[in-house]
């Protein structure tokens, strides 16, 4: 959040030069402002409140002679006390509606289609941070041998999402008893997360010990495998090529740094890791991100939950000169779409 104050034509100002800017992507001089806004002002008086935005930090030249652009200081001062929030208008709540409704029938499954979306809508980046696997709530399970002394987990949750591992067992279990394994944590998984069935589990054997023993110890053995979570796993990232339409890319360096960041994926799950604890939608702008190869990006992204339990985040990510005003409500769609979808599951 800014410290300080504008007064009502620096406001009036500051927000003519950011827009202005993200429509055209060219610094602004004073003459494009009196020609496109009617801001009652004399060319004369805009430089000089242009010259007095520069001075406190929140517009600068890109080179001498041309006009101004906003800084990241600028664009954070517009975001939190310039931004007047705008509601979706009903058609284009339809027209979303059915995009996803299409997308849906498409996807493998509804993160898929909501992050596509995202970067369908905003023309940018979308990005969506799953529930974690332990806290995804079970639908069935299956246990398949490979080979001895190696088994495929297949895990689908409520939700339609398949996810599979291998992993190394001790003990070379015969499909036989890995179907009766699996048989025995779907009779008793429904409704659960991986957490909870792995804590009732333990009850069951502390309280059954004589009558469950083996078969719960190997069942919690292969499940406690499910609870190692993949860093890189949970997240997906849709409309990466939208960032050649952006001037600010145009430079093969510039695609190369940006690129590198979706390339490793890491960095952009704990980004998005970051924002869980806070509510609503929350904006990084450039360096706010704490990611180098996104110092010239913003991410717009919010929180989803499921029967009221944050699960997951999601958001647009696009240049710091992205149409705000459009990917802000759309982001806080997206997110209550999907708490909705989640909660009737």
């Amino acid at each position: 959040m800014v410290d300080f104050e504008l007064d009502e034509r620096s406001q009036l100002v500051l927000q003519a030069v950011i827009n202005c800017y993200i429509t055209s992507a060219d610094p602004v001089g004073s003459r494009t402002l009196c020609k496109q806004y009617k801001l009652g002002f004399s060319p004369a008086t805009l430089r000089n409140i242009m010259a007095d935005l520069e001075e406190m930090g929140l517009l600068q030249h890109p080179y001498t002679s041309a006009g101004r652009v906003p800084t990241e200081l600028g664009y954070r001062f517009y975001v939190d006390c310039l931004f007047k929030q705008r509601r979706l208008k009903e058609e284009k709540l339809q027209e979303l509606q059915r995009i996803y409704s299409q997308l849906g029938a498409e996807e493998n499954n509804m993160f898929e289609a909501v992050c596509r979306l995202l970067s369908l809508t905003s023309q940018y980046i979308g990005v969506l941070l799953a529930p974690r696997l332990g806290d995804t709530i079970f639908n069935h399970i299956k246990f398949i041998r490979l080979r001895p002394c190696q088994v495929l987990v297949v895990f689908v949750s409520q939700t339609g999402v398949a996810q599979q591992r291998v992993i190394e067992v001790k003990e070379d279990y015969q499909q036989d008893k890995l179907d009766r394994m699996a048989d025995f944590l779907n009779d008793h998984l429904e409704g659960l997360s991986l957490y909870q069935l792995r804590e009732r589990l333990l009850k069951m054997m502390a309280q059954n010990k004589h009558l469950y023993d083996q078969l719960l110890r190997d069942a919690l053995e292969l499940s406690k495998e499910l609870l190692v979570d993949d860093d890189e796993g949970n997240i997906y990232i849709e409309g990466q090529l939208n960032m050649l339409n952006q001037p600010e890319f145009s430079t093969v360096e510039k695609m190369k740094k940006i690129f590198q960041a979706f390339e490793e994926k890491k960095q952009i799950v704990q980004i998005l890791d970051s924002c869980l604890s806070g509510e609503g939608v929350r904006i990084l702008i450039g360096s706010e991100t704490e990611a180098d190869q996104m110092s010239d990006c913003s991410l717009v992204s919010a929180t989803y939950s499921n029967r009221g339990r944050v699960v997951g985040a999601l958001g647009v990510i696009g240049p710091t000169r992205m149409h705000y005003s459009h990917v802000i409500p759309l982001v806080e769609y997206a997110a209550k779409l999907l708490s909705e979808i989640l909660s009737k599951e």
